[in-house]
């Protein structure tokens, strides 16, 4: 049998312990928390021991937590679930995993009741699961995406599917891969997915495409999922020949979109994403990228401004009106044409039923 002594009381006290039943392995994320599960049979007078080798992890007797003689490793990290304590909980929540943490864990309780039972303990893993991103560059009229994760651990637990306006397109076990899109209005979804810690990251990727006038105003909105508990930013920049401009940012979903000096006199903001850019001009064509960023993924949503100018739409017009009366004319000409030739065709018909009606006359 098992024994505990617990030498901080003022009298020594002495209980069978029963080693809790758990999972024989757990994936814990860099930086992340993770839960290190430990049931018993509830019962009065419990005493918790975490440990890992000689290390004291963490342990609770008296009704509290007993942490002065905890090791370093887990100062400040380390907590118990206390109030279902009563309903058998011993599980023990680590917060900021660390590489060091990769460790064989065994969890010990007692109660008055308790008795001894078979030892098992739990093995922690630590993967490493960031800066996952999707990229979209445009060349020639057709759009290159690119999705990766630069850090990720184990290398053998990422999977990376792209999905075509809802259906799998591709698929591969991967931390890097890329999609050339030649349909501009597909819409694009990218998944990357950490096998080892069941958790994934989406990339979305959408276009529209507008033709406007100089002079007109443009309208842009990006949706976004305000979320008191999600850390999110936006970003507005503008691509044309090359070149990216910023437009506007917000570092939270509760702020309102900072304009950079050279868009603001032609900004109307009309709500928190949404805002207008008033009299266009030829420097306004390109491609507005909004980039929304949040934990569990990345929104990009592209549109594309054509701008005519305001000379070359008044010569269109005047193209347009010239070109309609011509058809008229033509058209008109055509009619009247063929009504004088029916008329002709009438008149003769007219004058040789009467050479026939004559001749008759004379033959009788």
């Amino acid at each position: 049998m098992r024994t505990f002594i617990l030498p901080s009381l003022p009298y020594v006290v002495i209980f069978p312990f029963m080693i809790c039943t758990g999972q024989p392995s757990i994936w814990g994320e860099l930086s992340e928390e993770v839960t290190l599960p430990c049931s018993f049979t509830p019962g009065d007078n419990v005493v918790i021991h975490w440990y890992v080798g000689s290390k004291n992890v963490h342990r609770y007797f008296n009704g509290a937590d007993q942490l002065e003689k905890q090791d370093v490793g887990y100062k400040g990290r380390t907590s118990l679930f206390l109030s279902e304590l009563s309903r058998g909980n011993a599980s023990l929540k680590i917060i900021n995993v660390q590489r060091s943490d990769e460790e064989k864990y065994s969890c010990y309780v007692g109660t008055k009741e308790g008795r001894e039972q078979e030892e098992s303990t739990v093995k922690l893993h630590v993967a490493v699961f960031k800066e996952q991103s999707i990229h979209y560059e445009a060349k020639n009229k057709e759009i290159h995406l690119s999705c990766y994760v630069n850090n990720s651990f184990p290398a053998n637990a990422t999977n990376i599917r792209w999905y075509q306006n809802g259906n799998l397109h591709k698929e591969s076990m991967a931390s890097r891969s890329s999609l050339n899109i030649t349909n501009h209005t597909d819409i694009i979804q990218c998944v990357i997915e950490h096998t080892s810690l069941n958790t994934n990251w989406t990339g979305y990727w959408q276009m529209t495409e507008h033709n406007l006038t100089e002079g007109q105003s443009a309208e842009f909105e990006c949706e976004l999922c305000q979320t008191k508990n999600t850390s999110v930013s936006v970003t507005w920049s503008l691509r044309n020949n090359s070149q990216e401009t910023e437009i506007a940012s917000l570092d939270n979903a509760t702020d309102k979109l900072k304009f950079s000096e050279k868009y603001k006199p032609r900004i109307t903001l009309i709500d928190v994403n949404h805002f207008k850019i008033n009299d266009l001009t030829e420097e306004d064509e390109g491609d507005y990228v909004c980039v929304i960023t949040e934990a569990k993924g990345m929104h990009i949503n592209v549109t594309s401004i054509s701008i005519n100018s305001a000379e070359r739409s008044y010569l269109t017009i005047i193209v347009f009106v010239i070109s309609g009366i011509i058809i008229i004319i033509i058209i008109l000409t055509i009619f009247f044409i063929r009504r004088s030739q029916n008329r002709r065709y009438m008149s003769a018909a007219e004058d040789h039923a009467e050479d026939t009606q004559r001749t008759n006359d004379l033959l009788l």
